[in-house]
């Protein structure tokens, strides 16, 4: 049930947005296809190398110096991303390693999935040897289980769990509002904020999370965005233009 986008550089556009929405979705279901977090078919042959130098990259990487925030900004304005390296040091030191190629731009970094009342979807990478590619294989390790869920027993439900997690096992805390995640149960770079009002237990602790928008103006923002023009395709919504954005550390 993956969707593949092929990335298409020109037609990135951005998406006017219209009045502010805040009212819930209580009608979303567990076992709505909305639900459903999606990753890109985006990936290059040299993904084995890139692995390799991204390992390097972290090892010089200390974590008393890693960017506190991400800034996300849009030609309408920007998302504030608190970061959490106590959930994913390894996610939070990818994201500070495409901030140091500085003098490249994040062309291929855009929004371009809008499930009202519940998640803000994108794509986060630079087209750059080293850095993070995405695709079916993993390049970024998955979270660490959070202490308080290691006991805990799995749930058993009907599931389909990826090939590269065939347990779908816990690599993080249940999102709640907020919170940001690399989607699918991958490690990116497509990633996701999620917007549902209650803590999404369906999900289990599937999602690698690495941050969370506390940032009030940033959660309107996204309110909004939740209003402007969209598509359905195989039982997902899509915004009728991807919005591009660079990123920054704040």
């Amino acid at each position: 049930n993956k969707v593949h986008l092929k990335e298409d550089d020109e037609t990135i556009g951005n998406v006017r947005g219209s009045s502010n929405n805040k009212n819930n979705n209580d009608d979303l279901e567990k076992n709505d296809e909305k639900a459903k977090v999606v990753v890109t078919d985006d990936f290059d042959d040299n993904r084995d190398l890139g692995k390799i130098e991204v390992e390097q990259q972290q090892q010089q990487h200390n974590p008393q110096e890693l960017p506190k925030q991400l800034k996300i900004t849009m030609s309408h304005g920007y998302i504030l991303i608190k970061l959490r390296p106590d959930l994913s040091l390894e996610s939070v030191q990818h994201i500070q390693a495409l901030l140091s190629a500085s003098d490249t731009p994040c062309s291929p970094c855009r929004f371009y999935r809008s499930e009202k009342g519940l998640l803000l979807q994108g794509i986060l990478k630079k087209n750059l040897a080293g850095i993070l590619r995405g695709g079916s294989t993993q390049q970024v390790k998955l979270g660490p289980c959070p202490p308080k869920y290691q006991n805990q027993t799995p749930p058993k439900d009907n599931r389909k769990c990826p090939e590269y997690d065939p347990d779908c096992g816990c690599h993080g805390p249940i999102m709640t509002k907020g919170m940001v995640g690399w989607a699918g149960g991958g490690g990116g770079p497509d990633f996701f904020i999620n917007m549902f009002h209650k803590p999404v237990d369906w999900w289990s602790n599937d999602h690698t999370v690495w941050g969370e928008v506390v940032h009030r103006e940033s959660l309107d923002l996204i309110e909004d965005m939740f209003e402007w023009p969209v598509t359905k395709r195989g039982g997902m919504t899509y915004l009728e233009e991807g919005v591009h954005f660079e990123i920054s550390a704040a």
